[in-house]
């Protein structure tokens, strides 16, 4: 129900959707209480609910803490082994942090991880304007490309 996806989410500090339910399994209730308590005070500091690449920020502080933090449910999702879900989150990381080359660099990835090559390449493209000299991407382009 509601209270599961509320200590999901509170828990990961990703957003509320039912691709979270896998994660309940994993939370205990201390924890689960600790991300009540996060939803709320996130719930209090923003007004905006879900995501998309046109959200707004009260500063550009506030835009690099969130992009950060949503790395870092990504992170958590990848090492969780759900690859679907970590590149929904890269994808929106990169979204939220579309001047950031590393940020395009780790969506590529997950995009390939999932298989799609379209994503990954158009990250990693964009990753390459923001950093010409960002080897990785140019490699992982190339090699794309050439396939």
């Amino acid at each position: 129900g509601e209270v599961d996806q509320v200590c999901l989410l509170l828990s990961t500090g990703a957003r509320v959707t039912d691709t979270h339910k896998s994660l309940r399994d994993t939370m205990s209730f201390s924890g689960c209480m600790l991300a009540l308590v996060v939803l709320l005070l996130h719930m209090g500091a923003s007004s905006g609910a879900g995501s998309s690449p046109a959200r707004k920020f009260k500063s550009e502080d506030s835009r690099r803490e969130e992009a950060g933090r949503l790395f870092d449910v990504a992170q958590a999702y990848r090492e969780r082994g759900d690859m679907a879900e970590a590149a929904n989150v890269f994808e929106e990381v990169a979204d939220i942090a579309h001047d950031n080359p590393d940020a395009q660099y780790h969506a590529g990835m997950a995009q390939l991880q999932v298989g799609a090559l379209d994503k990954a390449q158009r990250r990693w493209e964009k990753c390459v304007e923001l950093a010409p000299d960002h080897i990785t991407a140019m490699f992982n382009l190339a090699t794309l490309l050439a396939e």
